[in-house]
């Protein structure tokens, strides 16, 4: 791409930040500081970075892309989606639901949680006293904001820049509608789209297979 900015470089640059050692701006009064979590040992520095700040931007994702399929609604599958019947998940070690409750636990209502989802995610942290399961600690509050911006582009990161810093009002409408549980509709197998197809062609590859045996 031409121009493929992150939201990390595009935060600092729009907050007047630089790369350097202490990530401030030229007065020393705006930080942007980052703490990378690969898996559930790195949440603790990012709990004590959460209570060390003003603002938290809890950054999460699910794996998916064309010709993957994810297994749940969940960031904590243990296989974020399949291809061909086999799992894929990019951070085995990591559960995210219990990194975002943590931090909204120590940071509570200063916390914003950027989901990068291609659809419906359940979201146990976004609600009242979330985190507390997680940390044992009274959270009080749910995140202050969900931010969705579902599979974005290559202006991903300065796209998130500007309604972070309120240059755009997030007013768009959500095209799907997040469920408070895995079931929340009530959806049976049997009402899955194709579900009765894929069954009666397996009934009929099952027939063929016999006469074939018998023919043979």
């Amino acid at each position: 791409p031409a121009n493929l900015t992150g939201p990390l470089a595009a935060i600092r640059v729009r907050a007047g930040v630089g790369s350097g050692a202490n990530n401030c701006n030229a007065d020393g009064r705006v930080c942007v500081r980052f703490q990378d979590v690969m898996s559930n040992a790195d949440i603790a520095a990012a709990v004590a970075l959460a209570h060390a700040s003003d603002v938290v931007l809890v950054f999460v994702a699910t794996s998916s892309a064309e010709g993957q399929d994810r297994t749940s609604l969940s960031l904590t599958a243990a296989c974020q989606s399949t291809v061909g019947g086999v799992c894929k998940n990019p951070l085995p070690d990591l559960n995210q639901d219990a990194l975002i409750s943590a931090v909204v636990a120590a940071a509570a209502a200063k916390t914003v949680v950027v989901a990068v989802t291609p659809g419906a995610l359940l979201m146990p942290w976004a609600s009242a006293r979330a985190g507390a399961s997680a940390t044992g600690a009274d959270a009080g509050t749910g995140a202050a904001a969900v931010l969705v911006p579902f599979m974005p582009g290559q202006a991903y990161g300065l796209a998130i820049a500007s309604v972070v810093f309120g240059d755009t009002n997030p007013s768009a409408r959500l095209p799907v509608t997040m469920p408070a549980s895995a079931n929340d509709t009530r959806i049976t197998q049997a009402q899955w789209p194709g579900y009765s197809q894929q069954a009666s062609i397996a009934s009929m590859a099952a027939g063929a297979g016999g006469a074939g045996a018998e023919t043979g």
